[in-house]
Parts: C-alpha cells; structure tokens; sequence
C-alpha cells in the first residue's frame, strides 16, 4: 500500500517538476498533454483518500495554506464574474490539489525523505538538461513557437522555457543537492560535488540577474553555520574580494565570447550589487507592472478576476494576487509568508540557513515571477518547507 501511496504522489511530482505535459504537447498533441495532466490530479487525489484513515497532526507553519486558496478564488470567481472577465477555474485549480495533497502526504516524516530523493533527482535533471540544450542550441519556447534559431542562445530557458523559472530550478537543485546528498563512498563525494557544479552551472547560463542574486544568498547561506569567531574576524577580506570581483565581472570576462544580451545582463548584475538602481535594466518588467498596477488601482479591493495578472505578464507574484483577487487575499498571502518566517527563527541555528535559503529564494522570485505559486511542483516545495520547519521545532522540544 505504502508503496501506490507513493507513487500516487511522487509521479505526479516527477511529471510536473520535469514538465511532461509541456514536452508531451509538443510532440504529440495538446489533448493527450492535457489528459496527461488530469491523470496527475486523479493520482494526487487517489493519494489524499489512500491516507484518509492514516492519522496524524498537519502543519502549524503552513496551515494557512487552504484558508488562502479559499479567500483566493472566492474572490477571483467574484472578480471574473463582477468583471465578466474570462475564467479558467479548472486549470487554476491544479496547483491547489497539488497543495492539498502534500499537505495530507508530508503528515508522515518519513514521506519526507523520500520526497527529498526523489526531487534531488528530478531538479538535478533537469540541469542537465538545460546544459545539453545549450551545448545543441536548442531552447524549448522558441521550438514551441516554430522559430528556427540561427544563433546562438543568449539566455538558457532549460526544459521550461523560462529563463527565471530555469533559475529557481538551479538554485533550488544546488540546495537539494547540498543538504540532502550525504555521499558515504569516494565515488559519491565526486557525484556530489558534479551535481553541485552542474547546478551553479546550469544557473549562471540563464543570465538571470534576480537567479545570480539568490544563488548567491542560498550559498552563503548554505554555509553560514561554518563560520566560527576567528573565521568571522576574517570574513571582510574574502568578501570585500569577492565583492569587487562580482562588481567588475564585465571587464574579466571582456575576451569572453558573448552576445550583446549576456553582457548586458552582466552588467545589469553589476549595478545591482554597487546599488546603481537606476542603470538597472529590468528587460522591460517595470512597464508590464506600471499597466498592472493601473488595473489594480481601478479595482484595489474586488480585484480583476482569475489569472487576470499572468494574462498581463506582470512578473510580479504579489501584485499578481493583487489584481486577481484584491488586497485582503494579498494581506492574508503575507501573514502566510511572516508565519514561515517567525517559524524559521525556532529552528535551531543548524536548519535554520537551510530552511532560509529556500524561503527566501521563494520570496525574491516572486518578485520577479507570476508563476511561482502556480506551478504545482513549486508548490509542493513549499509545503514541504512548512513541514520541514515543523518536524525541526518538534525535535528540539523533545530534547528539552
């Protein structure tokens, strides 16, 4: 039983996080794509009543999870209908039965592990994958669209075809692999520190100038705990060091061979760590927000209506729920994001960086993605960052 259990979960997982559907639509059509996606749902679903007579307590840190989803599209159905605006309830729900169901599958702390394999795995994939893209020129938006490419790449998009999502993936494959890889064998140690490689790798060829701030963080982050007294008396050298090496990128990779967009973008990443904002080129973005932002001031409180944010590229997470939903789903979507937090300061010092770097790399991404909270494998991260926090919390008050 434990064993379809899992599979109920983990599959669906797998087919989100490496994009089957995507994949499946380009080659063979958009119905069996879409049939492939309910199917998904159907197992998650399956998975939640296979557990309905297992007990056990749900998350304290992401409890708020449900209550939002249901303010959310009460008020994004009344906003659709108030506006007559277009409304794709069924497609928009698939992130939230994700949701629901690992919420019911991470009850279980040894679920826990398991899904720590099993997407180590699947995000490490999908690095690879972006790398060999590169190495064949091949970008999966442009495929979709039907456009021969007669240059090279400027920007990997990996198996998504979006350059921040491909990011994210890096980063959080780095981290993943970083925490949850303890290699017990030579061999090993080599596969791990490839992996990691790989992913810092397959993050920098995205030229994401938001993905090369969180990487940055998530590492050290990742590596504050081994920071002692005498280390930290020592650490302005390496950082002022690191410092001018990452402000002055531009002129060190000056006899590389890159386009005019992968300059750009590290320049771009340049004046975002000397704070010269103004010279900070956001490809656009801050026009798709300020045309956002005209909407949600006509409508600050009803909102617009279901997906009416994405549908404007708003590349904004929060001013995305804003202008479908109104400001108190948007208010309760930040008391959620505080509550991680306040839980995250209880773990001890030694989880705590780990759990940070994955909050936070969520939280500046949303910043510049709309589709954070609507991607259903991102989503079962973040749930499990809930749970994760909590089994964290629990062990130590059992020590005391």
């Amino acid at each position: 039983m434990n064993k379809i259990i899992n599979f109920c979960f983990l599959y669906p997982l797998v087919a989100s996080a490496l994009n089957f559907q995507g994949w499946v639509s380009m080659f063979f059509s958009s119905t069996i794509g879409q049939l492939l996606s309910y199917g998904n749902v159907f197992l998650i679903l399956l998975g939640v009543i296979l557990l309905i007579k297992k007990r056990d307590n749900y998350t304290l840190t992401g409890n708020l999870w449900m209550p939002y989803f249901f303010v959310f599209f009460i008020m994004a159905t009344i906003a659709s209908v108030v506006n007559d605006y277009q409304l794709a309830l069924l497609s928009s729900l698939v992130p939230v039965i994700f949701t629901l169901g690992f919420l019911s599958y991470f009850r279980f702390s040894e679920n826990l592990r398991m899904f720590e394999i099993v997407v180590t795995i699947a995000f490490s994939i999908a690095n690879i994958f972006l790398i060999y893209f590169v190495i064949i020129n091949f970008d999966y938006d442009f495929y979709l669209k039907g456009i021969q490419l007669s240059y090279g790449l400027d920007r990997a998009q990996g198996i998504y075809g979006d350059a921040n999502n491909a990011a994210f993936v890096g980063i959080l494959g780095f981290i993943f692999v970083y925490k949850c890889f303890t290699p017990k064998t030579k061999v090993q140690s080599v596969l791990k520190i490839s992996l990691l490689a790989m992913s810092a790798y397959a993050t920098f060829l995205t030229y994401s100038t938001t993905g090369f701030v969180v990487f940055i963080m998530a590492f050290v982050l990742l590596n504050f705990k081994h920071i002692t007294k005498t280390r930290l008396l020592l650490l302005p050298f390496p950082l002022v060091g690191f410092y001018l090496i990452m402000t002055n990128l531009s002129s060190l990779l000056a006899g590389v061979d890159l386009n005019p967009r992968q300059k750009e973008k590290i320049l771009n990443f340049e004046n975002l760590l000397k704070l010269d904002l103004d010279n900070v080129n956001t490809s656009g973005r801050d026009k798709f927000v300020e045309k956002l932002m005209e909407y949600i001031y006509e409508s600050p409180l009803l909102g617009n209506g279901l997906d009416f944010g994405a549908h404007h590229h708003g590349h904004n997470t929060y001013l995305s729920i804003w202008a479908d939903a109104g400001i108190f789903p948007l208010l309760l979507f930040l008391v959620l994001l505080f509550k991680y937090l306040e839980r995250i300061f209880i773990v001890n010092y030694a989880d705590r960086f780990y759990a940070l770097s994955i909050f936070l790399g969520f939280c500046l991404f949303m910043l510049s993605l709309q589709t954070i909270i609507n991607q259903p494998y991102l989503m079962v991260v973040f749930v499990y960052l809930a749970y994760y926090i909590d089994n964290k919390i629990k062990e130590q008050q059992a020590i005391i």
